[in-house]
């Protein structure tokens, strides 16, 4: 059984469960982020570390959030103090993204046993807002059955809502291909929705240094 901590996670959850249909929001912050050289998740934007940025947007919505820690698990801990989410560790990081939304599903799945659908985010989008998310789910909620991905130009990807019935290959995932395997195998049940904010995931000190500059906001 996934070990999951709180971070002032409490009775909220089974409220916002029912207000979101009981759609959980997966947010993926457990990468060693090696190409940036350091923990990005806690790279400032504005007066927040990134990662508590993208969880505030992903509170937003009302729906529960679990925040799927890895490399830089008590960095990422500490920077999240205070907020209304879930924390589920992944002591396997190191074998890619598709273990990191496996104990993500299974966690949200052990803690709420009606769940219509999760929708996988990450925490080096900046960009994306609580209305970009609020449109998934909206969208989610018209067409349950359906896998809804953000489109960027010719390309789909996250943030995106699984649907129940891909609940079983998420939990299976291993690896670091994402969910873009389980995207490709519902292909004939996908919605695309126009998203340019996902254009962007902070990867690199150059990819921090444009978005922070275009925002103007203060470098960390």
């Amino acid at each position: 059984m996934n070990a999951v901590l709180r971070s002032g996670y409490g009775a909220s959850l089974n409220g916002a469960m029912q207000d979101r249909a009981s759609v959980a929001i997966v947010l993926l912050a457990a990468g060693e982020a090696s190409r940036f050289g350091s923990a990005k998740q806690i790279a400032s934007i504005g007066e927040r570390a990134m990662v508590r940025h993208c969880a505030i947007n992903a509170l937003g919505t009302r729906a529960p959030v679990f925040v799927v820690t890895g490399a830089h698990r008590n960095a990422v801990v500490t920077v999240l103090g205070g907020l209304h989410v879930a924390l589920v560790h992944n002591p396997e990081w190191s074998a890619g993204m598709g273990s990191s939304i496996a104990r993500g599903v299974r966690a949200a799945r052990e803690r709420g046993a009606t769940l219509s659908g999760v929708l996988i985010a990450l925490a080096d989008q900046p960009s994306i807002s609580t209305q970009d998310l609020d449109t998934l789910l909206r969208e989610h909620a018209a067409v349950p059955e359906s896998v809804v991905a953000s489109r960027l130009g010719t390309r789909v990807g996250p943030p995106c809502v699984f649907p129940a019935s891909c609940f079983d290959d998420l939990e299976n995932m291993n690896g670091p291909s994402g969910a873009y395997a389980v995207i490709e195998r519902h292909a004939d049940a996908l919605r695309a929705i126009d998203m340019p904010g996902a254009a962007l995931d902070i990867d690199t000190r150059e990819d921090y240094r444009r978005f922070v500059e275009q925002s103007g906001l203060p470098q960390s």
